[in-house]
C-alpha cells in the first residue's frame, strides 16, 4: 500500500463535522490494481483514523512513491455552493419538467454545479454516474491533480463513504 492523502483535521474548516473525535485519516491505495465497484476499507485500499496524534512519527516515504510530489493541501472552506449532480439530484426532487425543457435543463446545469477536485463534505462530483449501491454518505473525495503529479485511472477521482451504522469505510472511484 501506498500512501496517497493525510488529512489533520482541525486544519479543514468544519473538517470535523461527520468525523466523530477523529484528528487525523491517512489513506493508502494498492499501487497494482484499484478495486472494482464499492468496497469497503481493507479491500485494495486502506483509511486509517486517529483520535490522537500524540505518539506518532513521521515516517520515511516509501520508494514506491518517491514519483508523486508531495503537496501541501491549503483546506478553505468554498464560496461556491455545491450541488449534487444530475443523477443524485433526482433521489431529492422529481426533476422531470427540467428534463423536457432544453432552457432548463441547461439553467440546471450552469445553476446547480460542484467542485470536482479533492474536497471534504457537499458531494461527490461523479465523472460517470453515482455508484447504485452506495453505503454510508459521502465524506471526501481525492482527485487526480497536476500538482502532486496524482492520476486515477484517465483522469478519475475516489469517492469515500461512511456508514455510521455499521461504523465501515467505503471507497468508489470513477474515471473518464
Amino acid at each position: 500500500m501506498i500512501p496517497i492523502l493525510q488529512i489533520y483535521l482541525p486544519e479543514v474548516p468544519g473538517g470535523m463535522n461527520g468525523f466523530n473525535e477523529c484528528k487525523l485519516i491517512q489513506i493508502f491505495l494498492n499501487q497494482k490494481t484499484l478495486p472494482i465497484d464499492i468496497t469497503k476499507n481493507g479491500e485494495g485500499w486502506k483509511l486509517i483514523e486517529y483520535a490522537s496524534i500524540e505518539g506518532l512519527e513521521v515516517a520515511e516515504t516509501p520508494e514506491e512513491v518517491r514519483g508523486l510530489k508531495a503537496f501541501q493541501i491549503q483546506w478553505n472552506e468554498s464560496e461556491q455552493r455545491d450541488f449534487p449532480c444530475w443523477e443524485e439530484a433526482w433521489s431529492y426532487v422529481d426533476l422531470s419538467e427540467v428534463n423536457e425543457s432544453e432552457e432548463a435543463t441547461n439553467h440546471f446545469f450552469n445553476q446547480y454545479t460542484n467542485y470536482s477536485f479533492t474536497k471534504i463534505g457537499g458531494y461527490g462530483a461523479y465523472i460517470q454516474s453515482p455508484p447504485h449501491q452506495q453505503q454510508g454518505e459521502f465524506m471526501l473525495q481525492i482527485a487526480s491533480e497536476e500538482k502532486p503529479r496524482f492520476m486515477i485511472g484517465d483522469n478519475g477521482t475516489m469517492y469515500f463513504y461512511y456508514d455510521k451504522e455499521s461504523k465501515e469505510w467505503f471507497m468508489h472511484w470513477d474515471c473518464f
